[in-house]
């Protein structure tokens, strides 16, 4: 398959999935999620690391700064302070979690 029609494939399921997420009210990520692990591991359709090559890194990472600025934009206050419990815990639970993670034994 060529590439190009291979990025209008991806463009379109993303623009498709867009709307399925605002047609149900969920997440537009859910459907994007879906479709992705579809097409990817599981039908084994999609290789972005193949590709892609060098530059799926950069793509990745700011594809994921796209995704936190979105959702920071639509953020409300009076959801934080609902949920403020939760996110203490992720973020205190997820860096240890990284920190014991990364650490590197004693040599």
């Amino acid at each position: 398959m060529s590439e190009s029609i291979l990025i209008a494939g991806v463009l379109a399921a993303g623009i498709l999935c867009q709307w399925v997420g605002w047609r149900l009210k969920i997440p537009a990520i859910l459907p994007l999620l879906a479709v992705g692990v579809l097409v990817g591991p599981v039908l084994n359709w999609l290789h972005p690391q193949e590709t892609l090559g060098e530059l799926f890194f950069p793509l990745v990472s700011f594809a994921v700064a796209i995704i936190l600025f979105e959702g920071a934009l639509t953020l409300a206050w009076r959801e934080v302070r609902a949920v403020a419990s939760t996110v203490r815990n992720l973020l205190v639970i997820g860096a240890l979690i990284t920190w014991f993670g990364v650490r590197r034994p004693p040599t």
